[in-house]
């Protein structure tokens, strides 16, 4: 039997007796001294000052009994003396607070470092602390881009515009090779020897060549034509250079034309102002007369062709009764150069009483009239979003297509995707029918993520364009044959980033030559 149960017997006797101590007068606890007071005391064998309740003694001695402790019971650990309430956590997978919790907020855990890119090398901003290593974290904080597997600490320095080691500077000059690199603004192939950079990499648009003489004149540059203009066109040091140039004959321009007089020809090489090469002028008082140009309805030979008023501004003028610039072949037409009162320049009118109808108007499917003319009633289908989506669209995704005012090609409205969130897709279709063969054509505008996410055309169940990235209004325009066609518009997002506005616009959707079926 232990020995502090072997006590109970005696302390039970005692109690029962209410003896009162021999040794010294017992403390003033302000309760009569005669009378017993059973105290319970709860064990402590650890001797960390903290009992257990599971193992009482009740004793009415005011004297504190070895291993034993009293009013506190709230040991969890009673034979460790470094477990009970109030310690501290420590990183060894034991409930020291005895608040059932192990290793929870842990003194001696140890920070670690988010891997995101598995180099080797950790993110000194993205912070765990844990007593062991989280799968993804590193003990090393000394990765610089934790996006790239590329840069960290001791990789090599590459020239790409990074700091692949993560030494703070990139595309170190102390590691690299640097080059001259040569401006070359009038991109005639040669570069200015004044305008340069040091670069590791050629960089886009500037020469390794940098001979050029006069990097604002596209034509003067090593090996050039030397012309008579003087300037030293082909970099030699030498102006109009007469050995190898031949006198040429010019011609005074006195009306700006470009087309000299051919009875002023003079031989020269030095760049006289107001001559020119061509000597084939017709009247060199008069701009507007020149071998090319428009001839005119004037009695003159404006185009310096020999003939004035040939029969290259003759037209046939048909009589247009409805004034809507179209006109018909009964009666007769009339030949003349001079534009007639009350004629058109064609014979493609269907109604010439009607000018609501003619092939400029725009056909509406029902009304009887073949308004354009094309022998058919019924309008080329399109829909520019101004009065919400046409009902001929099919729009079945559980976030669908919808119009909207804060983008638009033009007018007031245009179409955009549902809000979709990652991994998912919204799409709408039309289906119409070609009598021959003809085109769709419509206006697309993107804000995605590059690459990733995608507005996506389709024509019959195939891809036929795809977009994505920041794309401003852009006409796509996509020939169909006769028939039958089902036209969709789709937008995907991948399953990570969204970027941009996370949105797709069409707008001014056009079926040159499609009906609805």
């Amino acid at each position: 039997m232990s020995p502090r149960f072997a006590l109970i017997p005696a302390l039970l006797a005692t109690a029962l007796a209410c003896t009162k101590p021999t040794e010294a007068p017992p403390p003033d606890t302000g309760l009569d001294p005669d009378e017993c007071v059973p105290v319970t005391w709860y064990e402590d064998a650890d001797g960390d000052g903290h009992g257990v309740v599971t193992s009482t003694l009740v004793d009415c001695s005011n004297a504190a009994l070895s291993g034993y402790v009293m009013d506190v019971f709230d040991d969890c650990n009673d034979d460790n003396p470094q477990v009970h309430p109030g310690l501290p956590e420590v990183c060894d997978g034991i409930d020291q607070d005895c608040d059932a919790q192990v290793d929870e907020e842990a003194t001696t855990s140890v920070p670690w470092h988010a891997d995101l890119d598995g180099d080797g090398f950790g993110d000194a901003a993205n912070i765990r602390d844990s007593c062991e290593q989280p799968a993804g974290y590193v003990e090393d904080a000394t990765d610089c881009n934790d996006y790239d597997a590329d840069v960290h600490p001791g990789a090599s320095e590459t020239c790409n515009g990074l700091d692949d080691d993560c030494d703070s500077t990139v595309d170190d000059r102390d590691e690299l090779t640097y080059y001259p690199f040569y401006y070359d603004l009038d991109l005639d192939g040669f570069g200015d020897p004044d305008n340069s950079v040091m670069a590791c990499e050629q960089p886009d648009g500037l020469l390794e060549d940098g001979t050029d003489c006069d990097d604002t004149n596209v034509d003067v540059f090593p090996g050039a034509e030397e012309t008579c203009n003087t300037l030293d066109d082909d970099c030699d040091g030498t102006i109009d250079d007469p050995d190898v140039l031949p006198y040429t004959t010019y011609y005074t321009d006195d009306d700006g034309d470009g087309f000299g007089d051919p009875a002023t020809a003079i031989s020269t090489c030095d760049g006289l102002s107001g001559l020119v090469l061509d000597g084939t002028d017709c009247d060199d008082s008069a701009a507007d007369v020149s071998p090319g140009s428009p001839e005119q309805c004037n009695g003159l030979d404006d185009n310096c062709n020999g003939v004035a008023d040939d029969a290259s501004i003759y037209n046939y003028w048909y009589p247009d009764g409805d004034g809507d610039g179209y006109g018909v072949y009964d009666p007769a037409p009339i030949y003349s150069c001079v534009n007639i009162a009350g004629s058109a320049p064609n014979d493609d009118d269907c109604d010439d009483l009607d000018p609501l109808v003619n092939p400029g108007e725009f056909e509406v499917c029902g009304d009887l009239f073949d308004s354009d003319c094309d022998g058919n009633d019924c309008a080329e289908w399109r829909d520019d979003f101004e009065d919400g989506l046409d009902p001929a669209w099919v729009n079945t995704s559980a976030r669908p297509w919808l119009t909207t005012n804060l983008e638009k090609y033009a007018g007031a409205y245009s179409a955009v995707n549902g809000d979709i969130a990652d991994s998912q897709r919204t799409e709408m279709t039309v289906t119409l029918t070609y009598s021959d063969p003809g085109t769709m054509e419509f206006w697309y505008k993107t804000s995605t993520e590059a690459s990733y996410d995608y507005l996506k055309f389709y024509v019959d169940g195939a891809l036929d364009r795809q977009w994505s990235g920041t794309v401003g209004w852009t006409l796509h325009t996509k020939a169909v044959t006769a028939g039958t066609h089902v036209f969709k518009w789709e937008y995907y997002k991948d399953g990570s980033v969204s970027s941009g506005s996370d949105s797709v616009w069409i707008d001014d959707v056009f079926a040159d030559g499609g009906t609805l079926p």
